[in-house]
Formats: structure tokens, sequence, C-alpha cells
């Protein structure tokens, strides 16, 4: 893991998966609500669940022994409540 992180070139690899994940978990929101993909909501969840799952990926790699599903519990609570009131 830590070659991503120290060579700029797969580190900008592994960012852009991310945002590839972002897009992807949006369009997926908005198919489900349907609302449009252009949608704040949608779009603004799917951000959430990749900057969730970035966060969560990292802590597991910096803490050894860390649950990754626990780890990414808080956002999908979060993506699970705004779909609750949408």
């Amino acid at each position: 893991f830590e070659i991503f992180q120290a060579t700029e070139a797969l580190h900008a690899r592994y960012l852009q998966s991310f945002f590839r994940l972002e897009a992807m978990a949006g369009e997926w929101i908005a198919d489900r609500t349907g609302l449009p993909r252009d949608d704040i909501l949608p779009r603004t969840l799917g951000a959430v669940l990749a900057s969730g799952a970035r966060v969560a990926l990292d802590a597991w790699v910096e803490q050894p022994g860390r649950d990754l599903k626990s780890l990414l519990e808080p956002s999908l609570s979060m993506i699970d409540a705004a779909l609750d009131g949408s």
C-alpha cells in the first residue's frame, strides 16, 4: 500500500479510482431513488461513499487489526439515513 502513496503516478491512479467510485455510486443511488443522475443528493451521497471508503481503507492500513467493515459503517450509515429521509 505504501507504494501507492510513495509513487506520484500510482497515488494519482489510486485517488482516481475513488472519483470513479463516487460517480458509479452516485448513478446507482440516483437510479435506486428515481432522482436524476445530476441531482445534488445522489452526487453528494456518492461522494460520501467514496470519501468514506478512502478514509476507511487508509485507517485500515494504518491501524492493523481494525475491521474494515466497521470502518466503513459510519459512511454507510450516513447514506442510509439520508436515503430514509428522501
